[in-house]
């Protein structure tokens, strides 16, 4: 059984541990000793008392969810062994790190770096694109999504804006969407004009086509942020959805057809992603669907709005 180790022991490492767990033999590695104890003893693993012990390790994978002003360190580090990478996103804080990453993983033998971004395995981006080829919707002129509710933060996200932590969740999705295709121009506006910002509204241009996405942290929602309605303009149709990926409605020729997608208790896509990481590490030329070269991507449109922003 392949072994993968945990850096960093919160919520979300317990969330990840708990997919894996019967699957892959795990470890963790925490700032607190106790943490990694009590992790190790929940899932059956093992735990290392510093990062030195654990990177000094025979395991298969590194899987990193320590806060993220530590991933950049711990990630170049890891890459040096090259052993295989998941991380949390989101990857990195800044644009320099990021531009460190790309050199070291160019220079590193890593067999995979996979980022757990679960928005590019939800149901419903699966759908929309199956949607998409059956009824021979044409190319996307308009995509338009909105998620706005009020979101308490503390510890390490009171130090990153909105919209690079939560909101890349949904410009990986338009990112997929448009297949990542060459971004002609960044419009955002701030409106709270200060840091970190906690609302954004984001224009991401391409040829022929336009994503807009509506993003905040601090805009009250009587549904908590459910039941709001994004869209998709498509030259010979339009699909309607709820923007967590509840269901939606594919409309065309003046006629409107209602849909759930399928596998709504992986709603968040978390399983599929986890399939996906298990495949990788068992296949010999591993290819992760959520991988660097997306994340880049993903990030460089995050950077630059950040940058017209004067942030």
């Amino acid at each position: 059984m392949k072994k993968v180790t945990f850096i960093g022991c919160g919520k979300i490492a317990k969330m990840h541990a708990k997919n894996l767990k019967g699957k892959v033999q795990l470890q963790f590695q925490s700032k607190s000793t106790k943490s990694a104890q009590a992790f190790a003893k929940t899932f059956n693993g093992s735990f290392f008392n510093s990062f030195k012990d654990a990177i000094a390790s025979d395991t298969d994978a590194f899987f990193i969810t320590s806060p993220v002003q530590n991933h950049s360190e711990q990630c170049l580090e890891i890459l040096k062994l090259n052993k295989a990478l998941i991380v949390e996103k989101p990857l990195i804080t800044t644009k320099d790190e990021l531009l460190k990453l790309e050199i070291a993983y160019r220079d590193s033998k890593s067999p995979f770096f996979m980022i757990a971004e679960n928005y590019y395995y939800k149901p419903i981006l699966q759908k929309i694109k199956n949607l998409k080829e059956e009824y021979q919707l044409g190319a996307i002129k308009d995509i338009f999504i909105r998620k706005e509710k009020t979101q308490k933060t503390s510890s390490w996200r009171n130090e990153l804006g909105a919209l690079h932590e939560g909101g890349i969740h949904f410009v990986s999705m338009i990112s997929d969407l448009m297949e990542h295709r060459e971004v002609k121009n960044i419009i955002v506006d701030f409106p709270q004009s200060k840091w970190p910002e906690r609302q954004s509204i984001l224009t991401i241009e391409y040829e022929h086509a336009k994503a807009r996405l509506i993003y905040s942290w601090d805009t009250p929602s009587k549904t908590f942020g459910f039941l709001q309605k994004s869209y998709i303009q498509f030259e010979n149709g339009r699909i309607e959805f709820e923007s967590n990926g509840l269901g939606g409605a594919l409309i065309m020729n003046d006629k409107k057809s209602y849909f759930f997608p399928p596998e709504l208790s992986d709603l968040m896509g978390y399983k599929k992603m986890t399939k996906d990481l298990i495949h990788c590490m068992e296949t010999k030329n591993p290819e992760p669907y959520s991988d660097f070269k997306k994340t880049i991507y993903d990030l460089n449109i995050i950077f630059a709005a950040y940058k017209i922003a004067g942030y």
